[in-house]
């Protein structure tokens, strides 16, 4: 393939790479907050405060409540002794921040940070919490705190600190699953694959390729009403439907599976049928490493996984055609196929190290 090829494929490649990163940046920034949870109310008091306190009383509480919010999200309150201990967490903490000499208010915080860690689900570092929760006091309850305490946070930090979502556990963003060497797929033994179909499923299969056989050379892609062309199309996606099967026979992870079927596909249908007016049946060395080469890194759309094993679905899928009889000849076509590699790799990674170095200027 000439320089100007190359070229064209590097280009598309850059561009490609380059929107993958942008839409994951875009994701990132656009990724819906986590809702607020839905809290109990005071241990004891399900759904919140009793009306029936005096005025001075439920403002009181209401504060202690306000306060204390994040609390309750570590207790079981379906546990009676979870309850009680959350209400001496929450009480302990009230007294310990109303206390002002620091030395004593550490000392009360130690049975407060046992009875903590004896939570269900008491997942935060407790001087993390303390931190966050001494804040959260000082927003609620300013006149306990001396103005040295005060002075220690900005406005803003007090008020971040009323925000519940400070005190969820961060979720990770999604994994992007590694990108490796395609999983070795085997030469496969006939009878076992065969066996991965209905009877009613051979027999089709068995009968389109005799009738392909006999009448192939029929064959026109121009002809609406030509009989042969929906029987090979038929034909061609039966196999590479059994290759998918007998990827999934051997247990390969999901998205290689969908990733060497995508590869497949589209060399099938569009590329042979219409660039090139083929078939599976009657497709060359060329063809293929037309594909490998160009049309796939200009035309196809596909991600990732589909580009670093391409080769690889190629090589697997003729061999096991070859090897279940459905194509003939297919010694050529593998040759090629390991004859592409190299310019393969070096038209996807200098296409990848171009996309770096402009994303880095």
């Amino acid at each position: 393939m000439g320089k100007k090829n190359k070229k064209q494929s590097q280009k598309r490649r850059q561009a490609k790479s380059l929107k993958r990163r942008s839409e994951k940046k875009e994701w990132r920034k656009l990724r819906p907050k986590k809702a607020a949870p839905q809290l109990p109310g005071m241990p004891g008091m399900p759904g919140g405060l009793p009306g029936n306190l005096p005025p001075a009383m439920q403002g009181q509480m209401q504060k202690i409540f306000d306060f204390a919010q994040p609390l309750f999200l570590t207790g079981d309150f379906n546990d009676a002794s979870q309850a009680e201990r959350t209400a001496f967490v929450v009480q302990g903490f009230h007294k310990a921040f109303s206390e002002k000499d620091l030395q004593k208010r550490a000392s009360m915080l130690l049975p407060v940070q046992e009875a903590y860690s004896q939570l269900a689900r008491a997942e935060q570092d407790f001087e993390e919490l303390a931190e966050l929760l001494l804040k959260r006091h000082i927003q609620v309850f300013p006149n306990i705190h001396g103005p040295e305490e005060r002075s220690r946070y900005t406005a803003e930090e007090l008020a971040a600190a009323m925000d519940l979502e400070t005190f969820l556990p961060e979720k990770e963003l999604p994994r992007e699953r590694e990108i490796g060497a395609a999983t070795a797929v085997p030469a496969p033994d006939p009878e076992a694959v065969r066996s991965l179909l209905s009877p009613e499923e051979q027999a089709g299969l068995a009968e389109l390729q005799d009738y392909l056989k006999a009448n192939y050379q029929q064959i026109d892609f121009i002809a609406p009403d030509n009989p042969v062309l929906p029987k090979a199309l038929d034909f061609q996606n039966r196999v590479l439907d059994l290759f998918r099967r007998y990827l999934e026979y051997l247990q390969l992870p999901v998205e290689e599976i969908a990733a060497h079927r995508g590869n497949l596909q589209s060399f099938l249908d569009p590329f042979l049928k219409e660039s090139h007016r083929a078939t599976l049946l009657n497709c060359t060395a060329d063809q293929v490493e037309e594909y490998l080469l160009d049309y796939y890194l200009r035309k196809v759309e596909h991600g990732p996984e589909g580009e670093a094993i391409l080769p690889d679905s190629f090589a697997a899928f003729f061999r096991f055609a070859g090897k279940m009889g459905y194509l003939e000849a297919v010694e050529p076509i593998l040759e090629r196929i390991e004859e592409c590699r190299e310019e393969y790799a070096e038209l996807t990674g200098e296409a990848g190290e171009e996309a770096e170095d402009e994303e880095e200027e």
